[in-house]
């Protein structure tokens, strides 16, 4: 779907089913401090429905999630990205979000991915503004949305309930137009 430098960026099938298993397995513990990660991502069964409804979104334009792959070992997941709870009509906006594998940490993998996934947002799916939101605490995604051009706009209170707790969570935001002087800047 979509190349980078470094990454292939696309859909999950049926053959990624033991990949993403293992990802979600090797990052548990990074994932369950930002969000709940219930029992189900562990079963081949669950990701196999949970693939077809991924497809169903993006042919119609509700979702768009993804799986990074590294171009030197395209059978390993390397992070995900989702692009959803999207808005049309006047609004025009949706919400990014993801998560980096462990070992991938800190090599601008999820930063080159982001900028990749955003660019086609903006070109493909007739949105003005796309939003992050991420916990106050989360000093990584911070880094990374300011640094591609994301502007925080205000924190939510108790925005995310993760295991029982609600969370505050900064909300920053990314306008197609701010996008293209990003763009050009760098």
């Amino acid at each position: 779907m979509i190349a980078t430098e470094r990454l292939l960026i696309r859909l999950g099938t049926t053959d990624d089913v033991p990949a993403i298993i293992s990802f979600y397995r090797n990052n548990l513990e990074r994932i369950a401090r930002t969000a709940t990660v219930p029992d189900c991502v562990f079963s081949e069964e669950f990701w196999r429905g949970q693939l077809e409804t991924n497809r169903a979104e993006f042919e119609a334009r509700t979702a768009l999630r993804v799986f990074l792959f590294k171009k030197t070992d395209p059978a390993k997941i390397a992070g995900f990205l989702v692009f959803g709870r999207i808005f049309r009509g006047y609004f025009k906006y949706g919400s990014i979000g993801g998560c980096i594998d462990k070992e991938c940490e800190g090599t601008g993998l999820m930063k080159e991915g982001l900028c990749a996934l955003i660019g086609h947002v903006f070109d493909s799916w007739d949105v003005h503004r796309i939003q992050t939101e991420y916990l106050e605490t989360n000093i990584r995604s911070i880094s990374i949305a300011l640094r591609i051009g994301f502007k925080e706009i205000g924190v939510i209170p108790e925005f995310m309930n993760i295991d029982g707790v609600w969370h505050n969570h900064v909300v920053a935001s990314l306008s197609a137009t701010d996008w293209k002087v990003a763009v050009k800047q760098h």
